[in-house]
């Protein structure tokens, strides 16, 4: 699929603020799955200064550092993008004992992947009891088990409208019974993460398939397997990440995919955000 996107943001601070360093991730990833065609950026007020590199999980990103202060900031990103239509299922995992749950990665993959398995003290006996059917309905299988787990996520929780703040932890989510993206992506990390599986959080954009919906920033949850490589499933829609998926940043700790990071310094500043997200099928 062939898509356009177009992504705005706009701080404004009251009083000026003098902005300190400001990270943005808004360009697409360039993978196996999805092409990269062009992204641009625009930044107003200029920054004095700008820089571009990749960071340690192969993110894209954009540090902007400006003079003065400062009552607005504008980024505004354009982007084309190519997405693979393949069957998210057409892999062969080619080492077998990686078929059951649950499982260890043979090195060097356990050394690479540590990051992505370690739970974060978000393991517990809670868990443990919602996944015990799930694990018994796939019958322990890893393939199975990362299908009905995404399905059973999306049919069984509901979905809050919670634009900001990080994650919910998991026993929260699961006594609340909802979430937003984000939560019910970090909930199907952490499931997966305490049966060995490596694990990270995604965020992104997804193509609505419903054409009055709005699009807006998404989250889901990305799983390696040998042979297959990093398998994206979305809890919230309930599905493996397809060609309407569109991946900006991944990482072992959502904080590190937020779209900005940064501070701002000022005596009782108040800021406010809006944003706009426009994707358009080429």
């Amino acid at each position: 699929m062939h898509l356009r996107i177009e992504h705005t943001l706009s701080y404004r601070y009251s009083p000026p603020v003098t902005l300190d360093m400001q990270i943005i991730r808004l360009r697409p990833r360039p993978d196996t799955r999805q092409q990269v065609l062009k992204s641009s950026i625009e930044i107003m007020p200029s920054p004095s200064f700008v820089t571009h590199y990749t960071d340690l999980e192969n993110n894209a990103l954009v540090t902007a550092w400006f003079e003065g202060t400062q009552e607005e900031l504008h980024i505004s990103t354009n982007s084309e993008v190519i997405t693979d239509e393949r069957n998210p299922y057409d892999f062969v995992i080619t080492e077998t004992e990686m078929n059951q749950l649950p499982l260890v990665y043979r090195e060097p993959g356990r050394t690479l992947l540590a990051l992505y398995t370690t739970n974060q003290r978000e393991s517990s006996q809670m868990l443990s009891n919602f996944l015990k059917p799930i694990l018994v309905q796939a019958k322990y299988e890893t393939v199975p088990f990362l299908s009905e787990l995404v399905t059973y996520i999306s049919k069984t929780f509901k979905k809050a409208d919670r634009k900001y703040g990080n994650p919910w932890a998991t026993e929260k989510i699961l006594r609340e019974g909802k979430g937003a993206c984000r939560d019910l992506a970090w909930l199907y990390l952490v499931s997966c993460r305490s049966l060995g599986l490596a694990a990270r959080f995604v965020s992104g954009y997804h193509f609505p398939f419903n054409p009055r919906k709005k699009p807006e920033l998404h989250a889901w949850c990305e799983v390696f397997l040998p042979g297959a490589g990093w398998l994206g499933f979305d809890p919230n829609l309930g599905i493996a990440v397809s060609e309407r998926h569109v991946a900006i940043a991944t990482s072992y700790d959502p904080v590190m995919t937020l779209p900005t990071s940064g501070t701002f310094w000022g005596r009782g500043t108040k800021s406010d955000l809006k944003t706009s997200i426009t994707m358009r099928s080429l």
